[in-house]
């Protein structure tokens, strides 16, 4: 993630920057609605609705028989954790940033689609692209 002298150019941090602020967001943002939902889940044994919507609930995983229950949203807590971890690391930036990051992207995955969370896929495309750019910019 340096050039030959060790530091890294300007392009090559702002591309970092922004694909972290992205994956923070993306991850601290998915990460808090999951916890009322879990604790109203533990509490209710049903789907919590946010602003008449349901979180985490009536989506893809429910259409093909998976039930949407505490273990499931604590493993999507984990990996919304992932994704903002790295993008914290990416912030800064850090090389292993890229590396937790993409991590988080793979395993918050499957819970974007089996929660049927659309705007989860055009961030985690903004990081994608942002660390494709960060890594042009290094040739």
């Amino acid at each position: 993630m340096s050039t030959s002298r060790g530091h890294l150019t300007a392009p090559v941090t702002g591309a970092l920057r922004l694909a972290g602020l992205c994956a923070v967001v993306n991850g601290a943002g998915f990460g808090a609605f999951d916890i009322p939902a879990i604790w109203h889940a533990a509490r209710d044994h049903e789907v919590w609705y946010a602003f008449w919507n349901p979180t985490y609930g009536n989506g893809p995983f429910e259409a093909h028989g998976i039930t949407v229950t505490v273990p499931v949203l604590l493993a999507f807590l984990g990996s919304c954790l992932v994704l903002a971890i790295g993008g914290a690391l990416l912030l800064v930036p850090r090389a292993t940033g890229v590396v937790v990051t993409l991590a988080g992207i793979v395993m918050c995955a499957p819970f974007w689609w089996g929660f049927d969370l659309p705007f989860a896929w055009f961030s985690a495309t903004t990081v994608l692209v942002l660390l494709g750019v960060g890594a042009r910019c290094m040739r």
